[in-house]
């Protein structure tokens, strides 16, 4: 019995020494020091095409002085005595201070309506192309939760300055259309082809062989007449910006931005000034150079027989032509869905079977954004309330586990003291048999 009794006590006094051991751990709180604020001058701004605009932007805090801390990815804010200064910041790596600032990142909806970019205090904003746009300005510090404001850009097309220069050139071309048309006359009889009886020369095999390279030299030629190609200096890099006009096009800016950090910029406005789609490719994303038809034409005709949405829309793009590399599509679809709705985007393969792309796309400012790498017919359907609650069921599910993981990192000590524990109680039930059966002597102190 007093055997029995003394490795009772005997497992009490580590367990109970365990238990000091767990109370001695350091909480495992991080560093929060609160949030960035991010204050923009303006919640609504109108902009030219071409033209930029200035937004102050306040920022609090602007910095804050730090120790470097101990390197973990969060450093604990309670690490025990000796851990920390005088003003609560670590010293595991160090007691030496150093400034650190904000950093602000800024990115906009639509970057084929307006770009932004941050610049000493002020948010610089410039129009693209007549639409709306949404600028988002985020501030970020370490130790802080990042913060961020928007301001809403609406984008007007700049008076179009053609029209005089165009009345001061009637008068001009009027007077020389009479040589014009006289030499136009004596160089069509001059160039009449001359072919004799039986000459084969104008054969159809002759026609066929020279047709793609024809059609190629077409395009460049067509490309170079009605090209109007804007370069823009961005914060992401040169952007070589040019109309679609409903003909092949593109050779120009490929040859351009091809292997390079820049980007061309493809975009049909109607005519009451409303960008309706634009193509964007990265330089270093082109594997051809080759030109294309950007037309898109866009139906709510889909049929039922695909088991989408009965909202769902398709479009037809470059059917016939390749992509050189793939392309950020950018549509307008106010017509059809509202702003913060989701989309899903299906392929219509060659059996008809719309076939998933991506999902959850989102519509800003009226336009739903897509990465494409190649022509055809594109189905859009609207994400269901009963799909959607389901998404929003499953995203709880994983925060909550995400939260339950992260609770387990923030403790990482645990494992060790169940392995200790585990230890222990082994080390307990082997001395309780050595002492049971009479291999360790323990002695009573009266």
């Amino acid at each position: 019995m007093k055997k029995f009794l003394l490795s009772r006590r005997l497992c009490a006094g580590i367990l109970c020494m365990l238990l000091l051991i767990g109370t001695a751990m350091p909480a495992y709180a991080y560093f929060d020091r609160g949030d960035v604020t991010v204050t923009l001058g303006k919640s609504e701004a109108t902009v030219t095409t071409g033209d930029t605009l200035n937004v102050s932007v306040s920022l609090s805090p602007v910095s804050a002085r730090e120790t470097e801390g101990c390197g973990m990815a969060d450093c604990p804010q309670n690490c025990g005595d000796g851990c920390l200064d005088a003003n609560g910041n670590c010293t595991c790596n160090g007691t030496e201070y150093t400034t650190y600032y904000t950093d602000v990142t800024v990115s906009s909806s639509n970057t084929s309506v307006a770009s932004a970019s941050y610049n000493n205090g002020n948010l610089v904003i410039k129009g693209v192309a007549a639409g709306s746009a949404t600028i988002t300005v985020t501030g970020s510090l370490r130790q802080y939760t990042d913060g961020s404001d928007t301001i809403k850009v609406t984008v007007s097309k700049a008076a179009s300055a053609s029209s005089s220069s165009d009345s001061s050139s009637d008068s001009s071309s009027d007077s020389s259309s009479n040589s014009n048309k006289k030499k136009k006359d004596s160089d069509s009889s001059s160039n009449k082809k001359k072919v004799k009886v039986g000459d084969s020369s104008d054969d159809e095999d002759s026609d066929d062989s020279s047709e793609e390279t024809d059609e190629e030299d077409s395009a460049d030629q067509t490309e170079k007449k009605e090209s109007n190609i804007t370069v823009i200096d961005s914060e992401k890099g040169t952007v070589y910006q040019t109309a679609i006009t409903g003909k092949k096009q593109g050779k120009k800016i490929f040859q351009k931005i091809y292997g390079k950090k820049a980007y061309g910029l493809f975009q049909y406005i109607d005519e009451q000034d409303q960008l309706l789609y634009s193509y964007e490719f990265y330089g270093k994303d082109l594997t051809a150079k080759n030109s294309l038809n950007m037309t898109i034409t866009m139906s709510d005709s889909v049929s039922s027989d695909y088991g989408l949405d009965s909202s769902a829309i398709s479009f037809d793009i470059a059917k016939e032509d390749a992509f050189p590399g793939k392309a950020e599509v950018s549509l307008r679809v106010t017509d059809y869905y509202a702003d913060e709705s989701l989309v899903d985007l299906y392929y219509l393969d060659d059996s008809h079977t719309p076939v998933l792309l991506a999902e959850d796309l989102s519509v800003q400012s009226g336009y739903v954004t897509a990465t494409l790498s190649e022509g055809g017919t594109y189905l859009l359907s609207p994400v269901t309330e009963e799909v959607a609650a389901a998404t929003e069921d499953d995203a709880s599910f994983v925060s909550t586990s995400s939260t339950e993981t992260s609770t387990g990192t923030q403790h990482s000590y645990t494992p060790l003291i169940v392995a200790i524990i585990i230890i222990a109680l082994i080390v307990v039930i082997v001395l309780g048999i050595l002492v049971k059966k009479g291999i360790i002597t323990v002695k009573r102190n009266d």
